[in-house]
């Protein structure tokens, strides 16, 4: 997963996820309906999206 200097988050057992990326100025918060699926592929996909547009 991509990330910065100075994040900090939250990944959840039932699939909440919550990274501030402080330096970027940048919240990224992932709700799901799937236990254990805080640290899925999916989650690692999006904010790996999110910060590639972000130029992280």
């Amino acid at each position: 997963m991509l990330t910065e200097c100075g994040e900090y988050g939250w990944d959840g057992w039932l699939g909440c996820y919550f990274g501030n990326f402080p330096k970027s100025r940048l919240t990224v918060l992932i709700g799901t309906q799937r236990t254990d699926s805080g640290t899925s592929s999916l989650t690692r996909k999006l904010v790996n999206a999110v910060m590639s547009d972000f130029g992280v």
